[in-house]
């Protein structure tokens, strides 16, 4: 089910919140299928790594999500736009492996 953006920045920030490391140590972006980003994109590991994804209301609130995760809070992220109607929000925490 689609969330709103509050929701999905108090899920992301919960769930990084909850494994102790910094917001700096994270990517954060907007993808139509976040699961290939994460792990085919960014070679995050499904199993080892510590990654989440969310789906957003509209393409708008996914970038809305990034955006203000990476202005205030200091997540990592491309701030460029993403072709079609991705509505999907994905975090990880980056390693020497992922790119970034």
């Amino acid at each position: 089910m689609p969330k709103t953006k509050k929701k999905i920045i108090d899920e992301i920030k919960e769930y990084v919140g909850a494994t102790g490391s910094p917001f700096s140590y994270w990517y954060i972006g907007v993808a139509d299928r976040a699961t290939e980003a994460l792990f085919r994109g960014h070679g995050v590991n499904q199993d080892g790594d510590l990654w989440i994804f969310r789906t957003a209301t509209s393409a708008g609130v996914a970038h809305g999500v990034r955006d203000e995760l990476t202005n205030e809070f200091g997540m990592e992220g491309s701030h460029e736009a993403v072709d079609g109607d991705p509505r999907m929000v994905y975090a990880y925490r980056m390693a020497a492996h992922t790119d970034p």
